[in-house]
């Protein structure tokens, strides 16, 4: 009686342990060659989670079992009914659609300074005094060793202080 109950014991060990690893070798195989597209949108993918948990669960007594099952009989399933794979229960709750980016605004040009408009401007002031100068002072051109600067406002290289010439060729070491 005690050897029968023992063997009958062993053979349902040997057969779920078995099983439980082609279920789980298929369940793996089964999940990795969808695409991910079929896991959910981008931002809430779960085909690693899904990878990641099968793959762990070979290292839980009888995991391999359990996620096989549950990949066929969850996983599988909402495939075929939805056209998504339903979310682990260990991937926790889904995360939210990011938001839209913010870009900044146009550039509306250069600062203005001085007071804002419509306020009342400055009286003359102590005599000899001239009138403040607000805002951007007017442009005038360089007179200096540069010239005027290009239209596209970088800077010009400064000239050169003698003309080009030829490149020098290095002195033939046979002619000493």
């Amino acid at each position: 009686m005690f050897f029968g109950g023992f063997m009958l014991l062993w053979l349902v060990m040997m057969v779920a342990s078995i099983g439980g690893l082609a279920l789980g070798v298929a369940a793996l195989i089964s999940a990795a060659r969808l695409p991910d597209v079929a896991f959910g949108p981008w931002w809430d993918n779960t085909k690693s989670t899904w990878l990641l948990g099968i793959g762990v669960s070979y290292l839980i007594p009888f995991g391999f079992l359990v996620t096989g099952i549950y990949w066929f009989r969850t996983g599988k399933r909402s495939l075929h009914e939805t056209g998504v794979v339903a979310r682990p229960f260990w991937a926790g709750p889904p995360k939210p659609m990011p938001m839209a980016p913010s870009y900044p605004p146009p550039y509306a040009g250069p600062p203005t300074y001085g007071p804002p408009p419509g306020s009342p401007q400055p009286g003359p002031g102590p005599s000899g005094y001239g009138p403040p100068a607000y805002g951007p002072q007017p442009y005038t051109p360089a007179t200096g060793p540069y010239g005027m600067p290009p239209e596209s406002g970088a800077p010009q290289p400064p000239p050169a202080s003698r003309p080009p010439s030829a490149p020098q060729a290095p002195p033939d070491p046979r002619s000493r």
